[in-house]
């Protein structure tokens, strides 16, 4: 009686773990950035540079960016954090400041989102001198 009990609760566990999990994949999206790496060129100390992405949502659900991490202060994210209805677009603007640093660099920042590409990586590099 009690295996009995143990598999009917194992099913349900299981059946309901298949059922959330396709409820999420409904809501996601798909996103085209092109491209997904920028080279910033030569950055002089005290010096910022910006460039900018542009995110296509190409996909029938609107877009939620959850979350932009940068892996070092010395980068700075600016985003628009209105959803991105189908067919529309929005930027993100990654900031490098240079205060002190000489040699290559490359940046990364991690987007968290609705996207089946989720998580996606925008890469910055350039050379400080």
């Amino acid at each position: 009686m009690k295996r009995i009990k143990l598999y009917v609760l194992i099913a349900a566990t299981l059946l309901l773990c298949s059922c959330t999990k396709n409820n999420n994949e409904k809501n996601l999206t798909q996103i085209r950035v092109a491209p997904t790496h920028q080279n910033l060129g030569r950055i002089s100390k005290e010096n910022r540079a910006t460039v900018d992405f542009i995110i296509h949502n190409i996909g029938n659900y609107p877009l939620k960016i959850n979350e932009i991490k940068t892996d070092c202060h010395c980068t700075v994210v600016n985003f628009n954090k209105k959803d991105v209805l189908p067919g529309d677009s929005t930027k993100v603007s990654l900031e490098y400041f240079n205060k002190s640093y000489t040699g290559y660099f490359q940046q990364i920042a991690n987007i968290t989102s609705n996207a089946k590409q989720s998580p996606l990586l925008l890469v910055i590099r350039g050379l400080a001198e």
